[in-house]
């Protein structure tokens, strides 16, 4: 049995096909699968304390909880002074400026330099002071947001960009 040239010219392609065929999906199965389970199963476990009161609590609740990406059991809720405590296990903390305003400095102090912090500041409750901008800006890992869709946004990067401790 001989293979002519016009037959090994038709066979050779579909041969190199194939292979980089098999070659993507073991690239994207041993590179890119892995990278997306520990994304997920960050996102899954890590834990966002929000500094709320009222209905403002429940609406950012809600955005997170809507997205499917947070579960309401790894949502930490600090609604007073009194409970800064129970945000030290969160690794991102999302905070309603108009009602946390007073308290900024309670909050950076209780920040672990590997914390997110988010401050969701819309315009319709007012502008956040140039001295607290300053202040806010000597910090690490800090995002202001106006929108309540680019701080869902907002909060996925920084969960992202923050680095896991080990424990």
């Amino acid at each position: 049995m001989s293979i002519d040239l016009v037959s090994l010219v038709r066979i050779v392609p579909a041969i190199v096909a194939i292979i980089a065929a098999v070659g993507l999906v073991v690239g994207i199965a041993s590179g890119l699968i892995p990278v997306l389970l520990r994304l997920g199963r960050g996102l899954n476990a890590r834990k966002v304390a929000i500094f709320a009161t009222g209905p403002n609590l429940a609406a950012l609740e809600n955005v997170l909880t809507d997205s499917r990406l947070f579960k309401a059991k790894n949502i930490v809720v600090v609604n007073s002074r009194s409970e800064l405590g129970r945000a030290e296990t969160a690794s991102v903390f999302v905070v309603y400026w108009a009602a946390w305003k007073d308290h900024i400095d309670d909050i950076i102090r209780l920040k672990k330099d590997s914390t997110a912090l988010l401050i969701y500041a819309p315009q319709v409750d007012g502008y956040i002071p140039k001295e607290a901008i300053e202040k806010l800006e000597l910090e690490r890992n800090v995002v202001i947001s106006n929108f309540r869709g680019r701080m869902l946004n907002d909060l996925i990067v920084a969960m992202m960009a923050t680095a896991y401790e080990k424990k």
